[in-house]
């Protein structure tokens, strides 16, 4: 089961690929609520999983495999703010298993990576674009250069609190050398990288999220990364995994 999937651009996807509504200036935990309301246009709530997850197309979306290796159906909501509200802006899909595509090498960590064919195709409007993908393979620190990356999702804030958040939250996130214990360093391969800021990192149920990047020259936003896996009882304060979208 394959699926061929050509980056959205200006040139040749509707909408406004990789653009918010409005570039604003200054818990996934230590984050804050994203304002305006839908400022991450291709941010989609994975509503019986709680995962996150991006809209890429108007037919596919991306997400992490593990949030939907045991299920036959998701319910996906693109066009969310408030999880616990039903917003005017929404669009709701329901998605049976074989309309998910999981990498077939996945292995509970490695190639954490899942596409999902959504029909009928999300409309694109104010509330809901794609978000841009990578055209360069190669990702390293270079590739984040004069770049702002930050990650959003409606994931628990704190360790001791598994509600997660009501709102959208995001946060300013760099990539980094993978600070986590020995025994998890072991599970990092090349198709993973690090990230954190002090007491800011994605937690529990962010899972799926983007690692995303706006580029200071153009404006536009980029997918770098998913939000994969970190050390259960140190979330916020140890790196947390991402599966790397160029690999």
């Amino acid at each position: 089961h394959s699926v061929d999937i050509k980056p959205c651009n200006e040139q040749d996807c509707t909408g406004r690929p990789g653009k918010r509504l409005k570039e604003s200036t200054g818990i996934i935990v230590g984050g804050r609520e994203v304002k305006p309301a839908h400022n991450f246009p291709w941010m989609v709530f994975i509503d019986s999983e709680g995962c996150g997850a991006t809209l890429i197309s108007p037919k596919h979306i991306l997400t992490a495999a593990h949030c939907v290796e045991k299920i036959r159906s998701i319910t996906l909501k693109t066009g969310k703010h408030d999880r616990t509200k039903t917003e005017l802006s929404e669009q709701t899909r329901e998605v049976k298993k074989n309309n998910i595509i999981m990498h077939k090498d996945y292995d509970g960590y490695e190639n954490d990576i899942a596409i999902i064919i959504v029909n009928p195709p999300i409309e694109l409007n104010n509330y809901t674009q794609p978000i841009v993908l990578p055209t360069n393979p190669i990702f390293n620190d270079n590739t984040l250069k004069k770049k702002q990356c930050h990650i959003a999702g409606w994931g628990r804030t704190a360790f001791d609190n598994w509600e997660g958040s009501n709102v959208l939250l995001h946060v300013t996130i760099k990539k980094e050398a993978c600070r986590l214990k020995r025994k998890d360093l072991k599970l990092i391969t090349d198709n993973m990288f690090c990230a954190s800021k002090v007491d800011k990192d994605a937690c529990f149920g962010d899972s799926g999220g983007p690692f995303m990047c706006r580029d200071a020259e153009t404006q536009i936003w980029t997918q770098y990364g998913i939000v994969s896996w970190g050390p259960a009882k140190s979330c916020g304060e140890k790196s947390g995994v991402y599966t790397k979208v160029t690999n």
